[in-house]
């Protein structure tokens, strides 16, 4: 019987750990259509991505590197770089800050993903770029502990949970605005 747990533990781990990593097939993008075959792949490689964020071995590079290399080419879909998250994570000087910023890019775009064919907002991308950064936050805390913890990301945490980041990301993009 231990045997049998086993075996099916280990089919379940490698099943999961495969299906989530798959980069596999033509990554020779070139028209609309080679992008949206593969849309499907880059949301499961996102979302696996912001549960494993810390880049420390070549599959996990390998996976960033195919999500990005979608991201930058796809034709039917463009990510708008903004300049108030990383910046912020810059100045508290967290550690982890350039293991955050694909996730946010990518977590803006899982959005653009998921609201294709309706009008999408900017403030709605950046707040699902902050919980990819967020839920990579859990995921390096639950490896590394207190010590990867950051006030900076405390704050977006606890406002996420009471409802309140959208809103918080609003009056920081127009307080940006008004003293351009």
């Amino acid at each position: 019987m231990k045997k049998l747990a086993g075996i099916v533990f280990l089919i379940i781990l490698f099943s999961t750990h495969s299906f989530s990593q798959d980069i596999s097939g033509n990554q020779n993008w070139k028209i609309p259509q080679d992008y949206k075959e593969v849309e499907a792949k880059i949301v499961k490689n996102i979302q696996w991505l912001e549960n494993n964020p810390l880049i420390e071995n070549e599959e996990s590079k390998e996976v960033a590197r195919y999500v990005m290399k979608w991201v930058l080419g796809c034709p039917h879909l463009t990510v708008k770089l903004d300049g108030y998250i990383i910046p912020i994570l810059q100045q508290s000087n967290y550690e982890y800050v350039d293991d955050l910023q694909g996730i946010y890019l990518f977590g803006k775009m899982l959005y653009l993903i998921n609201n294709q064919g309706i009008e999408t907002s900017e403030i709605d991308s950046m707040v699902r770029g902050i919980v990819g950064i967020l839920n990579a936050y859990t995921a390096i805390k639950n490896i590394k502990g207190d010590v990867a913890s950051n006030e900076t990301l405390e704050k977006f945490k606890e406002l996420n949970e009471e409802g309140e980041l959208k809103k918080h990301i609003q009056d920081m993009v127009q307080k940006s605005w008004e003293t351009h």
